[in-house]
């Protein structure tokens, strides 16, 4: 099974070097934790956040300038429910970048 946060964004920057360069996304109660990053200024690069919470789990960021999408995809290992870190993500999102996207669709493929 795997989760995919899709976030339609106004015209802007990449909200995925906007995140992270955020350090708020560390505090309390988003409980996210940047991990890693490749290319983190280029168009083609990713940034990886994972969960403080019990439940492990990633997100692998990828922003579309073309389309003004962010595209998340949810990692965790087998049996483990991905509810906690996308609850986690999209509470960071509306906390602090609600007036930069438009709709947040979440879809699940088994």
């Amino acid at each position: 099974m795997q989760t995919v946060i899709q976030v339609l964004c106004k015209k802007g920057k990449s909200l995925r070097e906007v995140i992270t360069k955020d350090q708020q996304i560390e505090n309390e109660p988003y409980r996210l934790k940047r991990k890693k990053c490749k290319s983190p200024s280029r168009p083609n690069g990713w940034t990886e956040v994972s969960s403080l919470d019990r439940s492990p789990g990633a997100l692998k960021i990828e922003w579309d300038a073309s389309a003004q999408t962010l595209i998340c995809r949810v990692i965790t290992k087998l049996g483990n429910s991905p509810s906690s870190i996308v609850g986690n993500f999209v509470s960071y999102l509306v906390a602090r970048h609600s007036k930069r996207f438009v709709t947040i669709i979440i879809s699940t493929i088994r």
